[in-house]
């Protein structure tokens, strides 16, 4: 179904989908933006004044009404979704948020490994673990980004599938929904864990 309606600025005629109702539009005549109507408001009757120059804004002779609807001129939508540009912020703060905390992880265990060229005991492994353990709760390069993490995550996944859901979400959302996706999906792996161990 589609939404006929003509140009406050040219008086030229519009066709666009009927899930476009309400949002901004550029007129594909004049380029200037408009506002699609709910429903079709053309009438070429109601016209009668138009730019000098400009082709007139009569509706579709009989030989064009038999054209297939995506002949007919259109509107083109703006893609700017700011849902979708909020997922992407927010997955993008996840994975920097990661990366630091995979920094900050690696500093913390770098002086709590053996020499170079020895191998790894069980010894030295449980006196890392003991000593991570103990050292993490109180490093704010790991707690932060653990924190951070998660909420960005959960976010950014709930607004990148609000922004599929409006239909043009483009590859902002669908980054965000992948990036974002696999962080809470993790999370909600280490929870799961968490509660597991609790259990046993």
């Amino acid at each position: 179904m589609s939404i006929q309606f003509a140009c406050p600025s040219c008086a030229q005629p519009i066709e666009v989908d009927s899930v476009h109702a309400g949002r901004n539009a550029l007129c594909p005549y004049c380029r200037r933006e408009v506002v699609v109507p709910a429903e079709s408001t053309y009438s070429p009757a109601q016209i009668t004044a138009r730019p000098a120059g400009s082709p007139s804004p009569a509706g579709p002779s009989r030989e064009h009404s038999t054209q297939r609807r995506s002949d007919r001129p259109s509107a083109e939508l703006h893609r700017s979704n700011p849902y979708a540009t909020w997922a992407l912020v927010m997955s993008i703060g996840a994975l920097c948020s990661f990366a630091f905390l995979m920094v900050s992880a690696v500093r913390l265990i770098l002086p709590l490994a053996p020499a170079p060229g020895s191998s790894l005991t069980p010894e030295d492994s449980a006196r890392i673990q003991k000593a991570l353990e103990e050292l993490a709760p109180r490093e704010p390069g790991i707690v932060i980004p653990a924190l951070l993490i998660p909420a960005l995550a959960i976010g950014g996944l709930a607004l990148a599938i609000a922004a599929l859901r409006r239909g043009n979400g483009g590859w902002k959302a669908w980054f965000s929904l992948i990036v974002c996706g696999a962080g809470a999906s993790c999370v909600a792996f280490n929870l799961v864990s968490l509660l597991g161990r609790g259990a046993g």
